[in-house]
């Protein structure tokens, strides 16, 4: 994941606040740290992804860039290709959960008409 630094420092807030009593969230604040890196833009607007990311990412040459939102993601591209396809047979289950949460509770204009 890559955020920009505003973003960054709201992650940063998020995670450092979670309690060290429980053993789950100790070992993701350990893991989510020791992989955080700074990095920079070079003249061109390049961002080097520093060899120890790499690795963790299993990245070998082709990668795939995704916005999420406010971050981004760098994948493998295979491993995102093969990502996708399993996420796929989900996708309209998932969309329609989503929906549905975001939607419980509102009426909209058409559904307030149709109702009365």
């Amino acid at each position: 994941m890559g955020y920009p630094e505003q973003k960054w420092e709201q992650v940063l807030d998020w995670v450092s606040t979670a309690p060290l009593e429980d053993a789950n969230r100790r070992w993701f604040k350990r893991a989510f740290f020791s992989g955080a890196e700074e990095v920079s833009c070079d003249q061109q607007g390049r961002i080097r992804i520093p060899q120890g990311l790499l690795k963790h990412a299993n990245i070998s040459e082709e990668v795939v860039i995704i916005g999420v939102s406010d971050f981004i993601e760098v994948w493998d591209a295979p491993a995102w290709d093969k990502w996708l396809e399993q996420s796929m047979k989900n996708y309209e289950e998932m969309a329609e959960k989503l929906i549905q949460s975001a939607t419980s509770g509102k009426e909209g204009p058409d559904e307030a008409a149709t109702s009365t």
